[in-house]
């Protein structure tokens, strides 16, 4: 991200060169804004134009790993969405992670929370259960795919439970860790939401680390972008270990996490 700020001060400059040599001190009104305007949409279109060509090569198949170039690919993504929209990132408790692969959980409130969690974690592979929706957005949805991002049908029992199993099976192998939302959907009024207990059979199956966060903030990123920034916090709060979670119903896991979260610093 920073070579691509770097490229569009150096066009800002050359604007302001033009604009020197053309004369009229007035020129500097428009040189400025119209170098950085002109730079920036173009570099943005051809950042675009190589996150498509690239997501052309993913197939609708299941991936067993995750890729490096598709990873870094996400993560560029998200770094940029993040930059744009104005969001100052506070984290902590990340020395809490565990070194194996891990079921993430966590509330909803936007849908930037499973991006400004992967900037966060992205020195680890993680990936997420999202809506299908999620996966026809043109070029995001083949870059989730294959950075082993999970659909799942909530209407349909058998198909959810196979994702479940598909996430198991992910964090299991040590292809990647993988994040899930127990609420089902996100927050609208921004009150946590009751958890469905189904979401933490796949740190039961996977007998694997519950990594237990919260996220605050992002519900006002839509109401601030391009007006002012926007403080999100992201907290790791409690990390449940293999042997206490396998010696745990899917309940009591929900219990535990919902009243985590919920009393978590706002």
């Amino acid at each position: 991200m920073a070579a691509y700020f770097i490229i569009i001060g150096f066009s800002v400059l050359g604007a302001l060169e033009s604009a020197f040599i053309a004369g009229p001190t007035a020129s500097l009104l428009w040189a400025v804004p119209a170098g950085f305007a002109v730079s920036f949409l173009l570099l943005t279109a051809v950042y675009l134009g190589f996150l498509g060509v690239l997501s052309l090569f993913v197939k609708r198949k299941e991936y067993g790993c995750v890729s490096a170039v598709y990873k870094a690919a996400l993560d560029s993504a998200y770094g940029f969405i993040m930059e744009i929209s104005g969001v100052r990132l506070h984290v902590k408790g990340m020395e809490l992670l565990p070194k194996q692969e891990f079921l993430l959980v966590q509330n909803h409130l936007s849908n930037y929370d499973n991006m400004l969690t992967g900037v966060a974690m992205r020195h680890r592979r993680l990936a997420f259960i999202s809506k299908p929706e999620n996966f026809k957005i043109p070029i995001a949805g083949r870059l989730v795919w294959r950075n082993l991002y999970i659909p799942i049908d909530r209407e349909n029992a058998r198909n959810a439970l196979s994702s479940i199993n598909r996430a198991a099976g992910i964090i299991e192998s040590g292809a990647a860790s993988v994040g899930v939302y127990p609420e089902g959907t996100r927050s609208r009024s921004g009150k946590l939401g009751a958890f469905k207990p189904g979401s933490f059979k796949a740190a039961i199956k996977a007998d694997c680390p519950l990594v237990i966060t919260a996220i605050r903030g992002t519900e006002k990123i839509k109401n601030n972008i391009f007006r002012r920034k926007t403080d999100v916090y992201l907290t790791v709060l409690r990390v449940i270990m293999p042997e206490e979670v396998k010696n745990s119903r899917t309940a009591e896991l929900s219990r535990i996490a919902r009243e985590l979260i919920e009393k978590a610093p706002a």
